[in-house]
């Protein structure tokens, strides 16, 4: 399986994590609520801590393919076992800033700012509402949104480090 599929699959495992583990079942704005206070609870949190634990899923997915993608081989030259190393090093920080990027998109994006229950409900439907759609699709989009940012990170530093270290 790819690091996309592998990405794909932890961010719809995420979204079914959500519906089932509240204390009130299901997709309905209350539902999503309570299965990110759920499953931030395993980390000593709330909501929040619900998202980073379900944003951190795909991310470490996302860092491990590139891990992968970028492995050291000693037979390469060695500028090109430096970029491969940058990268891979990058591919941490991509993703510990996007899970970062995506709380912080939360509690900025809605009507009410912030991250109490007011702000992420509105935080996460305001984030789906760019593709037409409510919390659930705004939860799906910040889970994934750390994958991606990982992904390019990793393979943004790999392609900027072979360029200016020739």
């Amino acid at each position: 399986m790819t690091g996309i599929g592998v990405s794909t699959l932890a961010t719809t495992s995420s979204i079914s994590v959500v519906s089932a583990t509240g204390t009130v079942v299901g997709l309905s704005g209350s539902g999503v609520m309570s299965g990110l206070v759920s499953v931030g609870g395993l980390v000593g949190s709330g909501a929040v801590g619900g998202v980073v634990v379900l944003a951190s899923a795909p991310a470490l997915a996302s860092t491990l393919a590139m891990n992968c993608i970028l492995a050291d081989d000693e037979h390469l030259p060695s500028r090109e076992r430096e970029a491969r190393t940058a990268g891979r090093y990058a591919s941490a920080v991509g993703a510990v800033g996007g899970v970062a990027g995506s709380v912080t998109a939360i509690s900025v994006s809605g009507v009410v700012t912030g991250l109490s229950s007011a702000g992420i409900t509105s935080g996460l439907a305001a984030i789906g509402s760019t593709v037409g759609s409510g919390m659930v699709a705004g939860t799906a989009i910040t889970v994934a949104a750390p994958a991606v940012v990982t992904a390019a990170v990793s393979y943004g530093i790999y392609k900027v480090w072979k360029l200016f270290r020739k």
